[in-house]
């Protein structure tokens, strides 16, 4: 099975959040339109980058996204703690109202699998950045628990184990 990694903010927008694109600098060749799942991985660090500066950019990005295409779901607030001031995520999810600071999204774990199709058009998708390839995601499938599983860029093969237990763990 394959996987493909993509920033923790936007695995969390997948997941919880209902967002259905993937905004990629190429294309998902020979996977497009096959009708085979990819396993949807969460990477390592919000915002693409270690750091709080980074984390601080990947949370202001999913925000500000959020507000730009007017999703209710989703809104930026500020929060603090011992760590010093940072940007949290309100999702109106199961829990509403609970903060969710970039420590708290999927790190390194496969979250569900989807198939993937080309787009129609760039308007169909209120995520998609402009001027990137834009994957559209079908049949979206989370896993019952996520997997925990190191990644890699760009499309890649699981490990058999993981793929495995990607396979058995659909809801």
């Amino acid at each position: 099975m394959q996987a493909v990694t993509i920033r923790p903010e936007w695995a969390f927008a997948i997941d919880v959040l209902g967002c259905r694109v993937i905004s990629k600098d190429y294309k998902p060749e020979g996977i497009m339109g096959s009708g085979r799942r990819i396993a949807i991985h969460a990477g390592k660090n919000v915002g693409g980058k270690p750091g709080k500066p980074s984390a601080l950019r990947g949370m202001t990005e999913l925000a500000t996204v959020a507000a730009l295409y007017r999703l209710p779901s989703i809104v930026l607030l500020p929060w603090e703690d011992d760590k010093g001031a940072w940007l949290a995520v309100r999702a109106a999810t199961q829990d509403t109202g609970r903060l969710i600071g970039a420590d708290d999204l999927p790190h390194d774990v496969i979250l569900g699998t989807a198939e993937i199709d080309a787009p129609k058009g760039l308007r169909e998708y209120t995520w998609a950045v402009p001027q990137l390839e834009h994957w559209r995601l079908r049949n979206f499938q989370r896993l019952d628990e996520p997997v925990e599983c190191g990644g890699h860029q760009g499309i890649w093969t699981l490990p058999d184990e993981i793929a495995m237990m990607v396979q058995g763990g659909q809801v």
